[in-house]
């Protein structure tokens, strides 16, 4: 069990020092009229990510597009509604949802 643990603490991203690593990066996503969200779990720990995009751009002209692996159909579901919460915490004003494949 200790070992366990020791791994998780090794591979929990600390959220707060990659933005502000990346600072420059995210805040040239300022101007954009379009978020596509892929490779997102969206779960607690890509939160932060998404939050912070979400506090620099202008909420009333960026769209969000959320996307999902189409695996199988249970997993479709879930993914999705784990999306919808994720926009919904994010109090997005734009936002839409997509399988992966379609933005291919």
């Amino acid at each position: 069990m200790y070992e366990a643990i020791k791994l998780l603490i090794r591979i929990k991203k600390d959220t707060k020092v990659i933005i502000e690593r990346y600072k420059v990066f995210f805040e040239q996503l300022k101007d954009v009229d379009e978020v596509i969200v892929f490779g997102f779990s969206c779960s607690d720990v890509d939160f932060p990510y998404l939050h912070y995009i979400n506090s620099i751009t202008n909420t009333e002209k960026t769209r969000w597009i959320f996307s999902w692996y189409q695996g199988e159909r249970r997993y479709d579901f879930e993914d999705l509604i784990r999306m919808i919460r994720t926009a919904e915490r994010l109090n997005l004003e734009r936002v839409g949802y997509t399988q992966l494949s379609n933005l291919m």
